[in-house]
């Protein structure tokens, strides 16, 4: 992941000082092992911290300026539908991704953002007219934060090195602390500093003589797709998912790697990879193991017979890593550089993989994130078979579905959470809450903060910005889709995703975030999502002859949490007393409770989720503070 940062003046009468480009330079250093490049006149600065994983990259020498326009380019950016760009628009080959940006800018201004398929983050600045134009991807792949002031406009990969530069405030933002706390992400652009500012997913900002605008350029608009057959649908995914695979894995090395745990999500991409595999690619893939657990603990991670019948498939080139990486030391390690609270405890075992592809020089890495979202499990399916009145259906998909996951078919079970629950209104949830033993957990999280905590927002109206189009708000099964994906939680996850991956000079490639692939399946019908009570049914039938039959029928999912809760249980006392003793995030939890936490009684995985997450706050913002 390559980074890029750069100052510009907003009145031209400012001189942008030698010493603050070079500042803004060394920050983004450690996302690109592959030389730093600036472009620094009077009135403005562009900086490139290249991670070359590519030919494409290679061919790479931003910033680049374009005197036949006077604009300037900087971007961190991989199209992966290049090939049908260059088509349509009549390019050169060869061209690097930005300026393959660039001369659709200079053709469509804004709807070239209509034509990019992949993740990116640019800024185009016209010196001419002082305007600028930035965008960050559908998804949120690539981070971008900025600050204007009265006289600058400041952008970054890294929020941190905003914070460098002269005449920024550092005040944290309680705001966005209790956001932290009570929800998973962030909304209104907000970070953890008040004065530094970050595009969301499929945003772009302009600045011209009207000032700064913050505005959305796409949305998934569900429509439900009309297919002859089953087998039409099965094959139609078929075909996208191999390409975007494809497309993906097009770049110039014969080296790559991908994650293949045993379950379905990366099974299907190692298994696509070695079908493919026109260009002789050198493919290796790794699983993590827990052998160190006790039994009990141990099973609930284990799915080495999947991946073993993978590699039998494919004859694969595969790695089973033993974990060693100590969950605490790892986070105390991305503390370092983290621009944000690194509260994904599941980072380390990327980590073990990312170690082991350095020492055999692979900088590429497929992984299977978020596939579970993106295919869905199909229980939309379940609330449009209610709302249809079609009990006697619903009733068959929840009974198969009990007898799949081997549970117990009640009906008093299937009465209270497949039609009472569906049609209790949020408002009524919302004030029956406590009285339910899964609630609403939101709600839950905002009980155990103090009363000055409690003071600086209004929950249910914070909560109503949060999921303005909630999954909660059923309307058809596809609209309920999409929704679901519509919310705040991924930003956060892939900004992580491309922290790590940037500290250990790789790249991960993420299949299941692709705009084409992520269309269909909201589109695809709510009876192939779930049928017969099997769960993400038109994936497992599209990947039938391509993935192992023992991962398309099994119905359990690994636990990959129980290390790091053993972690934060052994921790418990010292991590409380953290908190209690001397935080900044006291200022904001009830002490009552969190004294009154203990984790080896009650093993509540809200409780130790809520420790970890603190923890990782208040070490954070001790870090920032030091």
């Amino acid at each position: 992941m390559s980074g890029i940062a750069g100052i510009i003046s907003l009145n031209n009468q400012k001189e942008i000082d030698v010493k603050d480009v070079n500042n803004l330079a060394e920050s983004i250093k450690y996302r690109g092992r592959d030389g730093t490049k600036i472009l620094h006149e009077r009135n403005y600065a562009f900086v490139y911290s290249k991670l070359s994983v590519s030919s494409y990259c290679d061919y790479d020498m931003q910033p680049y300026t374009d005197a036949e326009t006077d604009l300037i380019i900087v971007s961190n950016s991989r199209l992966d539908n290049r090939n049908e760009i260059i088509k349509k628009f009549n390019l050169e080959k060869n061209l690097p991704d930005t300026l393959i940006i660039l001369e659709l800018f200079k053709v469509l201004g804004e709807s070239c953002l209509d034509h990019l398929v992949g993740p990116f983050t640019f800024v185009i600045y016209s010196y001419k007219t002082n305007k600028i134009f930035a965008a960050r991807d559908h998804f949120g792949q690539r981070p971008f934060y900025f600050s204007k002031t009265d006289n600058f406009f400041i952008f970054s990969s890294d929020a941190n090195s905003i914070l460098q530069m002269p005449g920024i405030n550092k005040s944290l933002n309680d705001s966005r602390i209790i956001d932290y706390l009570v929800f998973q992400g962030s909304i209104e652009n907000q970070t953890f500093y008040k004065h530094v500012l970050k595009l969301h997913r499929s945003e772009l900002l302009l600045i011209d003589k009207k000032g700064l605008q913050i505005k959305g350029y796409f949305t998934f608009s569900p429509s439900l797709s009309t297919f002859q057959s089953d087998e039409e649908c099965f094959k139609k995914f078929r075909e996208i998912f191999t390409q975007v695979i494809d497309e993906i894995t097009d770049i110039g090395s014969k080296n790559i790697a991908s994650t293949c745990s045993g379950g379905l999500d990366s099974s299907a991409i190692s298994s696509v990879l070695h079908k493919l595999d026109k260009r002789s690619l050198k493919i290796k893939s790794y699983s993590v193991h827990f052998p160190d657990l006790e039994k009990e603990e141990f099973l609930k991670t284990d799915e080495r017979k999947y991946v073993e019948d993978y590699v039998k498939m494919y004859d694969a080139n595969h790695t089973f890593l033993n974990s060693t990486i100590d969950p605490f030391e790892h986070l105390d390690a991305l503390m370092g550089k983290s621009y944000f609270p690194p509260k994904s405890g599941n980072g380390y075992i990327h980590q073990e993989i990312f170690n082991h592809m350095n020492k055999n020089n692979i900088r590429v890495l497929l992984d299977g994130f978020d596939g579970d979202s993106v295919i869905s499990h199909g229980l939309e399916r379940l609330d449009e078979l209610l709302r249809k009145f079609e009990f006697i259906k619903l009733k068959n998909e929840v009974k198969e579905a009990c007898r799949l996951n081997k549970k117990k078919f009640t009906f008093v079970y299937f009465f209270k959470n497949f039609i009472l629950m569906p049609l209790i209104p949020l408002r009524v949830k919302m004030t029956l809450n406590s009285l339910f033993k899964s609630g609403i957990t939101e709600l839950k999280k905002f009980s155990f903060l103090n009363r000055r905590g409690k003071r600086v927002f209004n929950f249910r109206e914070r909560f109503e910005k949060f999921y303005p189009n909630k999954a909660y708000k059923f309307t058809n099964a596809n609209e309920s889709h999409k929704n679901g994906l519509s919310l705040p939680f991924w930003e956060e996850d892939l900004e992580m995703i491309d922290y790590i991956s940037s500290l250990n000079g790789i790249e991960i490639r993420l299949p299941f975030m692709d705009k084409r692939l992520v269309e269909f399946c909201i589109n695809v019908p709510a009876h192939l999502k779930m049928k017969h009570g099997i769960r993400r049914y038109y994936f497992r039938e599209s990947m039938r002859g391509i993935c192992p039959e023992s991962t398309l029928e099994k119905n359990t999912k690994a636990d990959l949490g129980p290390k790091l809760r053993i972690s934060i249980q052994k921790n418990a006392s010292a991590l409380k007393n953290s908190i209690l003793e001397d935080s900044y995030i006291k200022n904001f939890l009830d002490a009552n409770f969190i004294k009154g936490i203990d984790l080896k009684k009650k093993k509540s995985k809200l409780d130790i989720s809520n420790i970890y997450k603190w923890h990782v706050l208040d070490q954070w913002i001790k870090k920032k503070k030091s």
